[in-house]
């Protein structure tokens, strides 16, 4: 997590660990750096999930921070709140904040995420090869092939997209 200002997608089936991951990538940070909207509560040490509303707006101001969004595709489908989701994302870079995107299907990950990210981690996913290939990125697909392919449950593969 030395470069902060990135984004950072996650994707996988439930259960092929992607939260482990993540958790073993953050267990060194102080909590403080950390900001978390987990809608599966797999993270939280507090029973109570952050407003929608009051986490976007801690999102915006946020500086230096490991900002994790657990199933971002219910994150980012809050209707009327597309332009400052995006806006976070953007200003990642000016911010410092290293942002964690975790989906659980190819498929739902927008193309302007995908087209905004540095880094891509796949597991294993559901999804379909025709809905990869769509995607029409190469190394996306690739390492889609090559991880859904591989034997081990909890195989994954990550990949710079762009520095």
């Amino acid at each position: 997590m030395k470069n902060l200002g990135n984004i950072h997608i996650i994707v996988g089936m439930t259960g092929t660990g992607k939260t482990t991951h993540v958790k073993s990538l953050i267990k060194s940070l102080d909590i403080n750096k950390v900001l978390i909207y987990d809608t599966n509560r797999e993270y939280l040490l507090e029973n109570n999930l952050p407003d929608f509303i009051d986490f976007l707006q801690m999102l915006i101001n946020a500086r230096n921070k490991v900002v994790i969004i657990e199933d971002a595709t219910i994150f980012l489908k809050k209707r009327g709140y597309t332009a400052e989701i995006e806006k976070s994302m953007v200003q990642r870079r000016h911010t410092s904040n290293y942002i964690f995107l975790l989906f659980h299907s190819i498929n739902k990950i927008p193309s302007y995420i995908i087209e905004l990210a540095n880094i891509i981690t796949i597991f294993k996913t559901g999804d379909k090869i025709d809905n990869v290939i769509k995607l029409d990125n190469e190394i996306i697909l690739n390492t889609f092939i090559e991880v859904n392919q591989h034997p081990d449950k909890y195989f994954y593969k990550t990949i710079i997209l762009k520095d």
